[in-house]
């Protein structure tokens, strides 16, 4: 290092400068470099030491001693004027810049490494090359934050955990509510499913396929002209009947339960096993539904027929015990019994049920009264009852045949009484004493026989098997097909029922 000497002289006697210091501990002042004044030659540069300065004033010992000593390494805070801003005018100067320049390269460190002041280690010669110097030289470096602790960093580093973090939470949380939601769902169903079962019961099915409606019809020539003993059997069947509708209802009010099918359900293991069971019972569902369907159309049938065959049967019954307690007393002639007409003339009663004695007014009221009581009321009240409520829906045709021809049989009746209670006997021979009440009579009977014909087309175009319409009782035998289709599609569809139940 340059000294203070004034004589232009290198230090230690003209030996090469040896930065090592011969003392391994270091100095307590750090010697940096004075800015030279102007003129100055590079010899008259003063060294400045930290806390102290060295001038041409103080004595030549002190001076000598300065220059002759070994010279300890520099270490330069980072808080020191820049070496590079301090030389900076003397590279300009016209006078000895290029010696300094040398001069300055030689002499200062190119990187000087400043370690722990406790255990810093003297430089060896081979590193003691002078360089030019630089800021960053005689600075110490301020380490920086490593990048991962820089704000930036860490607060990307904790929305990366907390990402991290939800995404393993929330799906977790999601899972687990789905599963528990699936368990409700799996409960409810598993508690509809146990109110289902309580209600299908062997009891129901057996009371709905225990109807034999069919068997009680007996076979007449009219469907509607039972007897009271197959009636009371009828009225019997038809409790069954009911009681196989109330059985219905209460299966009808308690289907087989469908399991809710939601998003995520199936994170419940109850929840999979109550699919599992729905699955299995489908085919039971189905069964059931089947059996709800066409079991209501059956029993509707069956229902409606219980209903509107006592109703028919209840006109006829009427027509015969009118026919018995009010026209039949008013037949006072015999078959055979002759009247004696004015004019000697005789009209002779050629009836096996008797005949009235049309030649007395009281007497011809008496059998007009007694004739509309029955007959014309039997007409006109079947008719008027197959207009309104047919004994069943699907023999509509047949009940709308009853109800033309019958009708207009009813009014020619009536028309027919009607000539009675306002006319006179004719006293004709070869005549009728009543004409008009004669071909009224005629008239309506044509009506009833046009009515069987209709009623007769109609029925076999709704049961094709009614070919026996020639023989007593038809009407009967096609109605106990009907009526036993109903009952065969209740057992059938309760069949199926328990099939699926024992699979």
């Amino acid at each position: 290092m340059i000294g203070s000497n004034g004589n232009g002289s290198t230090p230690n006697n003209g030996e090469p400068f040896d930065p090592t210091p011969t003392d391994s501990s270091p100095s307590d002042d750090t010697i940096r470099w004075q800015k030279p004044q102007d003129g100055a030659s590079a010899h008259d540069r003063e060294p400045t030491v930290f806390g102290q300065q060295a001038t041409r004033a103080e004595d030549a010992a002190s001076t000598t001693e300065l220059s002759n000593a070994p010279e300890a390494p520099t270490f330069v805070e980072a808080t020191q004027v820049s070496p590079t801003a301090e030389f900076a005018h003397l590279l300009d100067a016209d006078a000895g810049a290029d010696s300094l320049h040398d001069e300055l390269t030689e002499l200062l460190p190119q990187a000087p490494v400043a370690e722990n002041e406790a255990n810093s280690t003297p430089l060896s010669a081979a590193s003691a090359t002078p360089a030019v110097p630089d800021e960053a030289a005689y600075k110490r470096p301020r380490q920086p934050h490593p990048w991962y602790r820089k704000p930036l960093y860490i607060g990307i580093a904790a929305a990366l955990a907390l990402a991290l973090i939800l995404a393993i939470a929330i799906p977790l949380v999601m899972n687990l509510n789905k599963a528990k939601h699936g368990d409700r769902l799996a409960d409810a169903y598993t508690t509809a499913l146990a109110t289902h079962d309580q209600t299908w019961t062997e009891e129901r099915l057996a009371s709905i396929e225990a109807i034999s409606l069919a068997d009680t019809l007996e076979e007449k020539r009219d469907f509607f002209t039972q007897s009271m003993a197959s009636m009371k059997s009828f009225d019997e069947q038809c409790k069954a009947v009911e009681s196989a509708a109330q059985s219905m209802t209460e299966l009808q009010a308690t289907p087989m339960p469908t399991l809710a099918s939601e998003p995520g359900a199936d994170a419940s293991e109850k929840y999979r096993q109550a699919q599992a069971t729905a699955s299995a019972n489908e085919t039971k569902a189905a069964a059931e539904q089947e059996l709800v369907t066409k079991g209501n159309e059956a029993l509707a049938a069956l229902s409606e027929f219980c209903l509107t065959l006592p109703q028919y049967n209840t006109v006829y019954n009427q027509y015969l015990s009118s026919l018995e307690t009010s026209l039949k007393p008013t037949l006072t002639l015999q078959e055979g019994d002759k009247v004696t007409l004015e004019g000697g003339k005789k009209w002779t009663c050629n009836s096996a049920e008797g005949c009235p004695d049309l030649t007395d007014q009281d007497n011809r009221t008496k059998f007009a009264d007694a004739f509309d009581a029955s007959t014309t009321t039997f007409y006109s009240t079947f008719s008027d009852l197959a207009k309104k409520q047919c004994f069943l829906n699907s023999m509509q045709t047949v009940c709308d045949a009853y109800a033309s021809e019958w009708s207009a049989a009813a009014t020619s009746y009536k028309a027919a009484t009607d000539s009675l209670r306002n006319n006179e006997p004719t006293v004709e021979a070869g005549s009728p004493l009543y004409p008009d009440f004669e071909s009224n009579v005629q008239a309506a009977s044509e009506h009833v026989k046009a009515g069987d014909a209709k009623v007769a087309e109609a029925w076999k175009g709704i049961d094709p098997d009614a070919t026996d319409q020639d023989k007593t009782g038809w009407q009967s035998r096609s109605l106990k097909r009907i009526l036993s289709g109903h009952q065969d599609a209740l057992t059938g569809c309760v069949n199926a029922v328990r099939q699926a139940a024992a699979t």
